[in-house]
């Protein structure tokens, strides 16, 4: 973000500046509220907003007579309506995938309501293109584009638990991905709705969903394999079918030792630390229900260490699994250790999931170990901060 709102200062204005990560960061906190014009000019250009309040942008400075506005020239609605192209071209896919990327970075690191109302007013720019005509090549990429980004939006929502908005954008990522003939894509995208059904206790509907992504792909990559295989196993685990969850996370893992390094967004997103994560899950449900945990402890523990500083949501999410893993072994005062360290990262995370993963920690000591450790985990929270 910080890179292309420098570009268009300089190709716009001339301005040459060096806004960095930081200052990017300082807006999103609401340390600096009213950036100067040409700044929020260009923050509204870049995500395709008509109103610079969508952004968060508020002006401090009072009307020089009480009640009424200062003439101050056009209001920003009227100044900054969204231009939809006569003809889509390169260009406009390009833009999109670029905003894709972007809202795909911030809200790994920052949550999902993070940005959110960019990332819905970008999403209207592009759900604008597929009606405008352009070539058929243009329309094809145009529409994994589009894909792409109503994935990102998709997911964007499932982090804020407003779960009805990410259903639409799942939907709008399939019928995409479907008319650009990308089938991979296509199971990429219902593999993430599994999760958002796993998360709802939806666990046969995950079941379908992964296995309607098995046959979109044809013929599977291992890093694909591995991805699905281990998606599988969670809502196996979540149904109590043990030996089934175990049998998908050993396809799983001798897949992903057989993956080639990344190339693909497929392979640029099934880590190492993704596959630990996801299989560290589905043994962490095994645990839940009475089970062998098995090595969930080692893979939850590598989840969080090869997982990049960005990746700030992820992370806090693998504590808190390997919170829950330590209640489920006996050892509530080590799981609360655990939780409290991932609180003492959250600050700045604006996620939903988060939040309520930590509520559903707090529900689990009370119904595992007693009132007693749940007031204690209630105390280490409020002294630790949001969360």
């Amino acid at each position: 973000m910080a890179e292309l709102v420098n570009d268009h200062l300089w190709l716009h204005f001339g301005m040459r500046v060096e806004i960095d990560d930081s200052y990017i960061g300082k807006l999103e906190r609401g340390v600096i509220r009213w950036p100067g014009e040409r700044y929020r000019k260009a923050f509204c250009s870049i995500l395709h907003v008509d109103d610079e309040t969508k952004l968060g942008f508020r002006s401090s400075r009072r009307s020089a007579v009480p009640g009424q506005l200062s003439s101050v020239g056009p209001s920003p609605e009227a100044a900054w309506q969204t231009v939809i192209p006569a003809m889509v071209d390169e260009r406009h896919v390009a833009e999109t995938r670029s905003a894709a990327t972007m809202f795909v970075r911030w809200h790994h690191q920052y949550g999902g309501w993070s940005l959110r109302e960019a990332a819905l007013a970008q999403m209207r720019w592009a759900e604008q293109l597929l009606r405008v005509p352009c070539r058929e090549r243009v329309r094809v990429e145009l529409h994994a584009a589009v894909a792409e980004l109503a994935h990102t939006c998709a997911f964007m929502a499932f982090d804020t638990c407003e779960h009805g908005v990410a259903d639409r954008f799942f939907d709008l990522a399939l019928r995409c991905s479907r008319e650009s003939g990308d089938g991979k894509f296509r199971a990429y995208v219902l593999q993430s709705m599994a999760r958002q059904a796993v998360w709802l206790g939806r666990f046969e509907q995950a079941h379908t969903f992964v296995e309607h992504a098995l046959t979109q792909t044809g013929k599977l990559l291992p890093v694909e394999r591995a991805n699905l295989y281990a998606a599988l196993a969670v809502p196996l685990a979540g149904m109590n079918r043990a030996a089934e969850a175990r049998r998908a996370i050993g396809v799983a893992d001798d897949a992903f030792e057989r993956a080639a390094q990344p190339a693909s967004r497929w392979e640029r997103f099934y880590t190492l630390a993704q596959h630990n994560s996801d299989t560290g899950a589905a043994l962490v449900m095994l645990a839940e229900h009475g089970h062998r945990a098995g090595d969930a402890r080692e893979r939850l523990t590598a989840a969080y260490a090869q997982r990049a500083p960005q990746y700030r949501r992820s992370r806090l999410l693998a504590l808190t699994k390997l919170a829950s893993l330590a209640v489920f072994g006996g050892a509530p005062d080590e799981g609360i250790a655990i939780a409290t360290s991932a609180l003492a990262g959250a600050e700045g995370v604006r996620s939903s999931r988060v939040t309520r993963e930590m509520d559903g920690f707090a529900e689990l000591l009370v119904r595992r170990s007693g009132p007693e450790f749940g007031r204690k985990f209630r105390d280490e929270r409020r002294a630790t901060g949001p969360g």
